[in-house]
């Protein structure tokens, strides 16, 4: 049992509403012991992003206390304050929505009874699938989201292989002002609250369309804050 302190609400309406609508639909005692296993470890996999998401807004608040009392920096000189601990968080934090896509994908492959499989090779097999019911749906919702599944697996990749983070950027002090640690153009914190979001987005569609039975859909602006 997981300590419900750790837990988010809206993980947990999601997935008990998709095995719900598995039941609806007739689906058969050993449909849904594959399915269960699959929706447990995806449940894992959010809880955890979310839990590493707090860390990073809870080192960024303690860090943003410190930056305070420095002496401003004045000249031409830019110095920039990299925190280790919040650096792995962030990388925790983007290797793990990364890894819960490739959950995601075995998720799918229990329904469509197919041999598990990764987001990538799952992609593929859709679209050299007949355009057809679930699958062509399913093909609509992972093009619709490809534009961040792939800048996500390039910053990951370069994380996880090469042991580099060049998109991110520490606390900056320079010509008397101080900026947000940066990861790209995003300040860290709405960095990771726009790959949740992205994320929670896209499960919930997923999950939306494999269960045609709408019911037990849960309010996305609710999920979402």
């Amino acid at each position: 049992m997981i300590n419900p302190n750790q837990e988010f609400g809206p993980i947990n309406q999601l997935l008990d509403g998709t095995l719900i609508k598995a039941w609806q639909i007739g689906a058969t005692k050993d449909d849904i012991d594959r399915l269960s296993p699959c929706l447990t470890n995806l449940k894992d996999r959010l809880n955890s992003i979310r839990y590493h998401q707090k860390q990073v807004l809870y080192r960024l608040r303690l860090l943003n206390l410190e930056q305070i009392p420095l002496d401003p920096i004045r000249g031409n000189v830019s110095v920039v304050m990299i925190d280790v601990p919040l650096k792995s968080e962030l990388e925790a934090f983007i290797s793990n929505v990364r890894s819960c896509l490739d959950v995601l994908a075995k998720l799918v492959s229990c329904v469509l009874n197919i041999k598990q499989t990764t987001h990538g090779s799952l992609i593929k097999h859709l679209m050299s699938s007949t355009q057809k019911g679930l699958k062509k749906s399913l093909l609509e919702i992972y093009q619709k989201n490809m534009h961040w599944f792939d800048e996500g697996r390039q910053v990951r990749d370069r994380i996880l292989h090469d042991g580099s983070f060049t998109e991110f950027r520490g606390f900056e002090h320079e010509y008397g002002l101080i900026s947000q640690p940066k990861i790209k153009d995003l300040n860290a914190e709405q960095y990771c609250f726009y790959q949740w979001r992205l994320l929670f987005s896209f499960v919930s569609d997923v999950l939306s369309v494999i269960y045609t039975n709408e019911s037990h859909r849960i309010n996305m602006e609710d999920a979402l804050e």
